[in-house]
């Protein structure tokens, strides 16, 4: 009889429950194809509740493969139920709790004189207004959740009445990374700050070789970003480059490297020299010292460079200084 040590049975368990979540993910991609045909077969109909139905099932399966982000599902499967919250709205089905408060609206605009059609700009109407309008987006609100849960969104339901900002904003962001795919710079800019949130949290946790290595990569997002909102000072900078840099690589900001980058931001005078008193910052060193840092992601490189060498609290708070030099001075 074969027995397994400790380490070994913890190692038998981590296997298996990797081979559960692989399988599982798997299931998800055979389900995902069933739905996308049936999706397809409802086609026309995309308006009614059925459609819809077959939108979430959809989203929740490509959730479940791992063909969704949490935020793109949070707008997927969430989009559909508020389609069909707005039709029954607009065709009366939550009159039994609306009909009463809409009528008190309706009471108080005629009081102040408002006629068919006029209404208050935001933040204008009077108190009792604005008390009764919010008892009316309350239920709407209440009626929106109920919906979800209708739906079998209950986990979505449960994070708009409980987190309501955070459900926001990852809908927000769903939407965005489907419609607004085409905006680099938006994109970039949100990257940079996942980077430096990354950095922060990974450095309170002790985890100083990933916070440097974040911070590296908010770096080169801040480079490629400059260089994109100067199109002409960049194109022209790197045509200056020597030409075995320019040969390996495009004219577009997005192909360049990290030592581009840096080559680039340093001819055109992005990153100079800074003085304090006695003492000259050279900024492009300083960034070249946030690119080395951020390389150590690469095993051969870390292997090759620092093979013994811990990345730890002093190595990261350089790149952390050199990293807030480099962000003010690209602005």
């Amino acid at each position: 009889m074969i027995q397994l040590t400790m380490s070994e049975q913890d190692d038998s368990a981590e296997a298996q429950a990797a081979i559960d979540y692989l399988t599982e993910k798997a299931m998800g991609v055979v389900a995902l194809t069933q739905l996308a045909q049936e999706l397809a077969a409802l086609k026309g109909g995309k308006r009614d509740e059925a459609y819809a139905k077959a939108q979430v099932a959809f989203a929740q399966a490509a959730e479940k493969a791992g063909r969704l982000s949490i935020e793109e599902y949070v707008f997927f499967a969430g989009y559909p139920v508020e389609g069909v919250h707005s039709d029954r709205w607009f065709a009366g089905s939550y009159d039994d709790q609306l009909g009463s408060v809409r009528q008190q609206l309706n009471e108080i605009e005629k009081e102040h004189g408002l006629s068919d059609g006029e209404y208050w700009l935001r933040g204008e109407a009077p108190p009792e207004y604005q008390a009764v309008s919010a008892m009316y987006d309350e239920i709407l609100d209440r009626k929106f959740l109920e919906t979800l849960e209708e739906f079998g969104l209950h986990e979505l339901a449960d994070m708009k009445r409980q987190h309501p900002d955070d459900y926001a904003a990852m809908r927000e962001s769903g939407r965005r990374n489907v419609f607004e795919k085409q905006d680099l710079s938006a994109a970039l800019s949100n990257l940079t700050a996942t980077y430096e949130g990354e950095a922060k949290r990974a450095a309170s946790g002790g985890a100083y070789l990933a916070a440097a290595i974040m911070l590296g990569s908010a770096a080169e997002c801040r480079l490629m970003l400059k260089a994109r909102d100067n199109p002409i000072e960049a194109s022209s900078a790197f045509s200056s480059l020597p030409p075995e840099i320019r040969r390996r690589q495009g004219a577009n900001p997005l192909s360049w490297d990290f030592i581009t980058l840096i080559a680039v931001a340093a001819e055109a005078t992005w990153l100079g020299t800074l003085e304090r008193g006695e003492i000259a910052y050279s900024l492009p060193r300083l960034a070249t010292l946030i690119r080395v840092n951020r390389n150590m992601v690469h095993p051969a490189r870390y292997a090759k460079d620092r093979p013994f060498v811990y990345i730890g609290e002093q190595v990261y708070g350089e790149a952390r200084a050199s990293y807030a030099l480099l962000r003010d001075a690209l602005g």
